[in-house]
């Protein structure tokens, strides 16, 4: 019998496309920020391997990599067995952790990981990516299928992003700020407890954004 890794009840993985053989599972990877230790939109990368070249022959080996072409190798998990859950461990002090289960198949190389929201088409300028927060109860700090409605302002020089829990954009719930474009860390506001970070590329004021959540919800 497969041992699935222990997770909380409030515990939704990542988005994985590309797996061909549908190998992996289970998997959220921690500590990723974008365009630090993974792409500009926080994705990576992925490929499995029977045998990798910092690996033991004949280990099962999920190697993770910051870029699309593959160079720059952020995170690894191995096994020995051919399936189960197994532990993802840093490389060159990346940062990212977390757990994966692999149903090892065949050597697969292009498997994609996405650990961002899914942002509706109203983000009519591209600005918000690689959202990840926790503490979303739906119904509660959030629409009824934990949706949140942003906004995004230039004040004086200073990127505000606003998040809220209706699309009236009535009931703040998280903001935060950056003075460039980058990583934007969210706090809770009204004592909601929403919190967590995206990455903002500005271009305009913009209200209405909505997000359908894929992160963590309570």
């Amino acid at each position: 019998m497969w041992s699935i890794p222990p997770i909380a009840d409030n515990y939704v993985p990542a988005v994985v496309s590309g797996d061909t053989n549908d190998q992996l599972s289970c998997i959220k990877p921690n500590g990723v920020v974008a365009g630090i230790n993974s792409d500009s939109e926080g994705k990576l990368y992925a490929e499995v391997t029977e045998s990798f070249e910092t690996s033991t022959a004949g280990t099962h080996v999920v190697a993770i990599y910051s870029d699309a072409e593959k160079t720059t190798l952020v995170a690894q998990a191995e096994t020995s067995s051919t399936d189960g859950a197994i532990q993802i461990t840093d490389v060159d002090d990346s940062g990212i952790s977390g757990t994966v289960y692999l149903a090892y198949s065949a050597d697969d190389t292009n498997i994609e990981i996405s650990n961002s929201a899914l942002i509706s088409s109203d983000d009519t300028y591209d600005q918000l990516s690689a959202i990840d927060l926790i503490g979303i109860k739906p119904g509660e700090n959030s629409g009824y299928s934990g949706e949140l409605y942003f906004a995004v302002e230039d004040v004086a020089g200073t990127y505000e992003v606003q998040a809220y829990s209706d699309s009236d954009m009535t009931d703040l719930v998280a903001s935060g700020s950056t003075t460039s474009d980058g990583v934007v860390t969210l706090s809770a506001e009204n004592s909601l407890g929403i919190s967590g970070s995206l990455y903002l590329t500005y271009t305009a004021d913009d209200s209405g954004i909505d997000y359908y959540s894929l992160g963590e919800v309570s």
